[in-house]
């Protein structure tokens, strides 16, 4: 009998990312804008299915392309980040993909704080934005 694939999903809005996060395949992925009335509220429950429900794999990929966030989502990004880096003491290779506008060199630093700031290895990508 085939097993159900658990998948954790929320659709994008004008002030929250889109988010995905695949425990069987390693695999999550935020990406747009955040900026909710309460980032805590948005972002908790992401966290708390990050603390429940481990990947399955030894490898995990974090795809990271944020346009912006305020700063209450910087600080629960951070926690995110740091559910992670709990991955990596358990021996999960964690890699996490940065993607950055190309001209943001703003989005780019912040990445790089992220990475000091969690321990964890960071890739960094640049991209043109599509018109």
């Amino acid at each position: 009998m085939a097993t159900k694939r658990k998948r954790y999903r929320i659709q994008s809005t004008r002030v929250t990312p889109y988010v995905e996060y695949i425990p069987q395949d390693s695999f999550l992925k935020i990406t747009g804008r955040s900026s909710p009335a309460s980032s805590f509220d948005f972002y908790q429950p992401i966290i708390n299915t990050i603390k429940r429900h481990h990947p399955t794999k030894n490898e995990f990929i974090a795809e990271f392309r944020m346009e912006y966030f305020n700063t209450s989502s910087s600080k629960c990004i951070y926690d995110i980040f740091k559910e992670l880096a709990n991955y990596k003491k358990q021996g999960i290779d964690i890699q996490v993909h940065w993607y950055y506008e190309d001209t943001d060199e703003d989005m780019l630093e912040t990445g790089e704080d992220f990475e000091y700031a969690s321990g964890l290895q960071f890739n960094y990508f640049p991209y043109v934005p599509e018109d």
